[in-house]
C-alpha cells in the first residue's frame, strides 16, 4: 500500500456515492501508468453475511471486475487493486453490492461511481 500512495506520479481520484448511498465517498490512489493502485471508502455500512462491495473498472465500455472488500465498523474500506492493464487506460470505476455467491456476475446497480474524464 504505502508503494502505491509514495509514488512521485500518483494521483488521487475521487469516486462519490449515487443517490443510493449518497454520503459514500473515496478515492483511487494510483500512478495512471502503472498497474496497480489503493481503494479508500467510507460512508458505507458493514454488509450483512452473504453479500460483498464489489469494485469495477471500465474500459471501453466494458465492465472488468477488479476486486472484492468488506468495510469495518466506522464504515471504512480498503482494497489492493491490481487490474489486467494500467489504471490510466480506464475510462471509469464503480462500486456495487453483490450476492457473495456470485462475484462475476454484472452488478445490479452501481452505488458509486465516477467517469475518469470528468
Amino acid at each position: 500500500v504505502m508503494a502505491e500512495v509514495t509514488s512521485p506520479d500518483v494521483q488521487a481520484m475521487k469516486i462519490l456515492g449515487t443517490e443510493t448511498i449518497p454520503q459514500a465517498h473515496g478515492q483511487l490512489i494510483a500512478d495512471p501508468g502503472e498497474g496497480r493502485a489503493v481503494l479508500i471508502v467510507s460512508g458505507l455500512q458493514p454488509l450483512e453475511p452473504g453479500l460483498i462491495y464489489q469494485f469495477w473498472l471500465v474500459q471501453d465500455g466494458q465492465l472488468r471486475r477488479a476486486g472484492e472488500y468488506a468495510v469495518d465498523d466506522s464504515c471504512l474500506g480498503l482494497l489492493q487493486v491490481t487490474p489486467e492493464t494500467a489504471i490510466g487506460s480506464y475510462d471509469a470505476m464503480g462500486i456495487s453490492m453483490e450476492p457473495a455467491n456470485r462475484p462475476d456476475e454484472p452488478p445490479n446497480e452501481m452505488i458509486m461511481l465516477v467517469n475518469f474524464s470528468s
